[in-house]
This record gives structure tokens, C-alpha cells and sequence, in this order.
């Protein structure tokens, strides 16, 4: 039985020494104009202060809940820790070093409740970094989507921490309360396998939210996290090679590309990537031809 106090988001905050910007990260969502929400904290071990800054914000707002981890989980463990806790109706996944603008929660709650069949909302966002902010270079139009895995390849449009998931659609297609997979990229892979359930979800193309970007986003890590990338598309193969045939191949191609071009870029070669990617390429090529 649900409880009726409950309030109907929650937002989860993961954060490994993250003092330097959780403060401006929470202070957004107190500055929300809807105001039915529960801020969830999960330190993970950090050392730098943050646990403390955390249990100081819940002294002076209730609805803040802070828990510390006795060890380090990795960021996959610490994100499907933050997000078993969450038990509203609508669960956000917030970095600690994102912002969201006032009328988030308003908007995208709106849309969720108008209709109950959504998995998610996303919307667009501003990139912030020392010398300002500006739009992403990614586009794409206000609408529902399903059936999207190729478009999810081709443009990867929607950012994990600037979406809101409908608790219920998203356990129908997920293990609930531990929606993260084992990769790196596990929200690309979130994104990957809602997009087949063929589930709706909602894109807004308005700009609701900022992305930090610094030298320690994930998105740095070119070598690691195209070839994690590359591996979350080949954990879906069957169905992707199935389905979207075309659109499968030019990803693998993309990610060949990247590879190949790593050394001009002042990154380490890494022949058994490239390898992996041609042995799988050339696979999906010859099957194609034989149909």
C-alpha cells in the first residue's frame, strides 16, 4: 500500500566528493516552483567533506534525506543504491554537479501526469563551463517517441540527469529499484533498452536544466567510454542487428571511426578494440548480405 504522504518525486542525488558544487546542485531544487518532491543524498565514501555538507542541509530541510555508503560502490552501485531508495511516483536521477531551472519539475510532472503511458520525460539543457554556457549541438523536436533505438544510436538526445521516469513504466521494463547495468555508459543503456520495450517516452525541446561540464565528466574519458559505449550497443546486438539493421552498423562504423582517429587525438591505440569492431561490423555485413 502506498503511503499518502509520500511525496510525488523523488530526486536522487549520487555524489563521491562533490563539496565543491552539490550546495548550487540542491539550492536549484529548493528553488523549484513545484514543490512536492524529496531530495534522496548517497555519499559514496567520500573524503572531502561532503556526508557532513549533506547531513547540515537535512538539519535545516527536512525533506532532504542523507545516507552514507561504508565503502566505495562505483558509480553504478551508488546510482542503483540512490535510485532502490526512491518510492514516489516519479524519480529523477540528479548529478551533483547539475542544476535544474525553476520550472522543471512543474513542466516535466505536467507531462507525466497528462499522460500515464510515458516512461519518461527528457528535455534540452545548456552546457556550463568556465567561460559561460551554450546550447548543445544535438537537436531534436518536441514529440513522444517509441520504437526509437535508432534514434537513440544515431543522436543519443536524452541526458540521464534531465529525466524523469515514471517509477511504474519504468520497473515494467527494468529490474526495479536497480535499473543500471554493469557498463560505464549505463544510462546509455537505460535509454537503449527502454527505446526497445517500444514504450513511449517524451522529449521537450526547451532548455530546463544545466550540465557542468569539467575535466572530471565521465564524457572526458574518450578511450574508456567509447569503448564502453561500443559494448552496450553490442550487449544488444541480436535485437538491434534485427530490427535496425542499417542504423546498427553505421553506430559500429562511428565507433570504428573513433578508434582508428584515437592516436591523432593524443589517446592510446587499442588494436583489440579495433579489432572487435571489425570482426563484428563485417559479421553483421554478411548476414545482411545473405538475407
Amino acid at each position: 500500500m502506498s503511503n499518502v504522504n509520500q511525496p510525488l518525486v523523488s530526486i536522487c542525488i549520487p555524489a563521491y566528493n562533490a563539496a565543491a558544487t552539490l550546495q548550487e546542485t540542491v539550492d536549484s531544487i529548493l528553488s523549484q516552483t513545484f514543490q512536492n518532491f524529496e531530495i534522496l543524498l548517497q555519499d559514496n565514501a567520500s573524503t572531502d567533506g561532503t556526508f557532513q555538507m549533506m547531513e547540515a542541509m537535512a538539519a535545516k530541510h527536512p525533506r532532504i534525506h542523507p545516507v552514507r555508503n561504508d565503502t566505495n560502490l562505483g558509480m553504478l552501485g551508488n546510482w542503483n543504491k540512490v535510485f532502490s531508495r526512491a518510492q514516489s511516483k516519479y524519480v529523477l536521477l540528479l548529478s551533483a554537479d547539475d542544476c535544474l531551472m525553476p520550472e522543471f519539475l512543474k513542466i516535466c510532472v505536467a507531462e507525466l501526469e497528462k499522460d500515464p503511458t510515458l516512461v519518461n520525460v527528457s528535455v534540452d539543457h545548456w552546457l556550463f563551463c568556465p567561460g559561460g554556457q551554450r546550447a548543445r549541438k544535438i537537436h531534436l523536436d518536441d514529440g513522444t517517441y517509441s520504437d526509437h533505438a535508432a534514434l537513440v544510436l544515431l543522436k543519443n538526445p536524452f541526458s540521464i540527469n534531465f529525466t524523469l521516469f515514471n517509477r511504474t513504466q519504468l520497473d515494467a521494463v527494468v529490474r526495479p529499484g536497480a535499473p543500471f547495468r554493469h557498463f560505464m555508459t549505463c544510462d546509455y543503456d537505460l535509454h537503449i533498452r527502454v527505446a526497445l520495450s517500444g514504450r513511449p517516452v517524451r522529449y521537450l525541446d526547451q532548455k530546463l536544466a544545466r550540465y557542468r561540464l569539467h575535466d572530471a565528466n565521465l564524457s572526458k574519458q574518450r578511450r574508456r567510454m567509447t569503448r564502453q559505449a561500443a559494448l552496450t550497443v553490442l550487449s544488444h546486438k541480436q535485437t538491434l542487428a534485427a530490427k535496425f539493421a542499417a542504423v546498427y552498423r553505421i553506430t559500429l562504423l562511428r565507433f570504428l571511426a573513433r578508434a582508428v582517429l584515437f592516436p591523432l587525438r593524443g589517446v592510446a591505440w587499442d588494436a583489440r578494440f579495433v579489432r572487435l569492431l571489425i570482426g563484428r561490423f563485417f559479421r553483421v555485413s554478411v548476414r545482411r548480405a545473405a538475407t
